[in-house]
């Protein structure tokens, strides 16, 4: 490796986009992931390669994260989601560092951060749909990884209310729009990524499942005031 964090290894790449491995807990944390790019490569036996690392501690059980939402600008209480670190680390490191907000600001000039953005779809029975926060509409959306990442998998499923997973773009991508099942919605699987759970608050979802509309269209302003992690 060089002092740019290029590296040149022998042998063919990975064939996925993740890699991810345990550690020494003692150094960092039990759990890292590396972002690989490939251009094309150097020789048949040699290929370069950059990345970028993130690490996910995995040894301290699933984190658990909270919204405090408002309805109209009225403070309708809090929920709080458990992030399944243990099967879908990628997935869970992007959505809880969008509750913190500790990324910063992102690629498109906007904060990384799920705080004053908004549920732009509600459908009674079915889903509440928020996290586009460069856009606010369904349109846009940003990962801490980029503008978008890959499906990590889909060993969770859409089992019944309270399932958070995935909603992708109009250009299929992940990036940091999300939905809450009210029901089960086993339709979804395979095609969004399961990655926590609600364990407190379903009043809440109740509230904001009553203000849903056929076409998505909230009759309310549903609003994160606030958000961050819990443990």
């Amino acid at each position: 490796m060089n002092a740019n964090g290029t590296k040149y290894i022998k042998g063919a790449p990975p064939l996925g986009g993740h890699l991810a491995f345990k550690g020494n807990r003692k150094t960092v944390s039990p759990h890292f992931i590396y972002h690989f790019h490939f251009p094309l490569p150097l020789s048949t036996s040699t290929f370069h390669y950059t990345f970028s690392l993130f690490v996910v501690d995995t040894g301290m059980g699933n984190p658990r994260v909270f919204f405090d939402l408002s309805i109209d600008g009225i403070p309708a209480g809090r929920i709080v989601i458990e992030l399944f670190v243990d099967s879908t680390p990628i997935t869970a490191e992007n959505f809880r560092a969008l509750c913190t907000g500790e990324k910063g600001i992102g690629t498109v000039g906007k904060p990384l951060h799920y705080k004053g953005s908004t549920f732009h779809r509600v459908i009674p029975g079915y889903m509440v749909h928020g996290g586009d926060i460069t856009e606010g509409n369904g349109t846009g959306g940003e990962s801490i990884y980029g503008p978008s990442f890959a499906d990590e998998n889909f060993v969770r499923k859409h089992i019944g209310p309270g399932i958070l997973s995935m909603a992708k773009t109009s250009t299929l991508a992940n990036g940091s729009q999300f939905c809450i099942c009210t029901t089960k919605t086993e339709w979804l699987d395979r095609k969004q990524v399961v990655f926590g759970e609600m364990v407190k608050g379903f009043d809440v979802l109740k509230a904001i499942d009553q203000i849903g509309s056929s076409s998505g269209l909230p009759s309310k302003t549903v609003m994160i005031i606030d958000c961050g992690q819990l443990c």
